[in-house]
């Protein structure tokens, strides 16, 4: 009994795992905006850096295939 169990959890962690897997997708937009925050040296202005925006956009563009 305590194996069928054990089993039953065990299973119950995969698929709880797999509902928070992330996609190629939303990796790659993470990917964007990691490199945006290093772009702008992780400093908000009022005014925002237009090379960095643009790159952004560019980054983001490409994860639309994925």
């Amino acid at each position: 009994m305590k194996a069928k169990l054990m089993l039953f959890v065990f299973a119950l962690g995969l698929g709880s795992a797999t509902v928070y897997a992330e996609t190629p997708q939303h990796q790659c937009q993470t990917q964007c905006q990691k490199a945006y925050k290093r772009c702008t040296g992780g400093i908000l202005t009022p005014e925002p850096n237009e090379a960095c925006l643009q790159q952004l956009s560019d980054c983001l563009d490409t994860c639309e295939g994925l």
